[in-house]
């Protein structure tokens, strides 16, 4: 069970990194929310979907050791590509809770 846990956590990282990157680019955040980040918070957003992507990486490195674990994230990457793309060519203002909380964080 521990590791179906493991496995969903980077899954949803690995999502929530890919879409980070992909709405930090102004064609896409225009889609979203009808308007572009300013270059410092987009590089912001940006970094931090590396950094979720990474996360990703490591759960799934630690879970099933380098052999599988890397195979396994490129399975999760490609997965949670496509689904980005779907999500953004189809329904790309289900994303704006992703900027909303976003938005929240940078005006603090």
């Amino acid at each position: 069970m521990a590791d179906l846990l493991l496995l969903l956590v980077a899954g949803a990282f690995t999502f929530i990194g890919g879409s980070q990157i992909a709405l930090s680019q102004s064609q896409y955040s225009k889609r979203v929310k009808d308007e572009a980040f300013a270059m410092r918070s987009s590089t912001l957003l940006r970094w931090c979907g590396v950094a979720l992507l990474c996360l990703g990486f490591g759960i799934c490195i630690a879970r099933n050791g380098f052999s599988f674990g890397f195979i396994l994230w490129l399975l999760l990457l490609v997965s949670a590509f496509f689904a980005i793309v779907l999500v953004l060519s189809f329904y790309p203002k289900t994303l704006k809770w992703l900027l909303a909380e976003w938005r929240q964080s940078i005006s603090r």
